[in-house]
């Protein structure tokens, strides 16, 4: 059923993160001793503070995130919420077996905006390691979890992360093809483009808001059969622009 399924890893983030403060220390103790080890070190992602339903959806994602990367076994703690302003107590974190913990807060804005705070603590060096705070639409919850998985992955791993990269990829239904853009984990599928006939050779634009396609709509008067031509396909806007014309025989300006 799928045609095409292709991955982007930069640029999604930049016209919707808006980052206001930044935390950072550095995690080369962390990033030795997940290197060193076959060991699936143990992180738990605490249910963030405020607003306890977005809270709970954020947790989730972040949750789910790092634990389809492999590398790390995930705890939910259930028993409170843990935001970045309190104090860790390290001492008790390590006689649990944890490696890391993740706290923060999210909180609902008059103007529809969320602001999601967060820290990452190394329990075993008994020190927080960085954190990030993020406003954001609500509409877009889910892609500042990915960031923060991100941020996370990136910092223990000193790689970055694929956890906020979009799928593109072309389905067929009844007589229509769709080509739909997703987040990374399937979800939050949207329809970018329709057509009646075949989506081919997708590609995407450096900056990640765009899409170069291969469209077969097109009709050559000569022989009456569909030709393919090269578009450039805008993901705000919908619009597709003309780069190449078989028929023409060069590369529309």
């Amino acid at each position: 059923m799928t045609v095409f399924v292709q991955m982007i890893l930069a640029g999604v983030f930049s016209t919707m993160l808006f980052p206001c403060q930044l935390f950072a220390s550095p995690a080369n103790d962390a990033q030795a001793r997940l290197g060193n080890s076959n060991t699936r070190r143990v992180i738990a992602v605490a249910k963030f503070g405020g607003d306890s339903g977005a809270a709970e959806v954020l947790t989730s994602i972040v949750a789910d995130d790092l634990d389809r990367t492999a590398r790390f076994q995930v705890l939910r703690p259930v028993d409170e919420s843990l935001d970045e302003s309190q104090r860790i107590d390290y001492a008790n974190w390590k006689t649990t077996g944890k490696d890391f913990l993740v706290v923060g807060s999210v909180r609902l804005g008059n103007d529809g905006s969320i602001e999601t705070r967060f820290r990452l603590h190394d329990v075993q060096a008994g020190k927080e390691m960085g954190g990030q705070s993020l406003v954001i639409g609500r509409q877009h919850l889910h892609r500042v979890a990915h960031r923060i998985s991100d941020f996370i992955y990136e910092k223990l791993t000193g790689k970055q992360g694929p956890l906020s990269s979009r799928l593109a990829y072309v389905t067929k239904s009844t007589d229509r093809y769709l080509l739909m853009i997703a987040d990374a984990d399937g979800d939050y599928p949207q329809t970018a483009m329709v057509s009646k006939e075949p989506i081919t050779s997708l590609a995407w634009a450096p900056e990640g808001r765009r899409i170069a396609l291969v469209s077969h709509e097109a009709i050559n008067p000569a022989t009456g059969l569909s030709h393919p031509m090269v578009f450039m396909l805008s993901l705000a806007s919908g619009q597709r622009q003309l780069l190449f014309n078989p028929l023409l025989g060069e590369t529309v300006a």
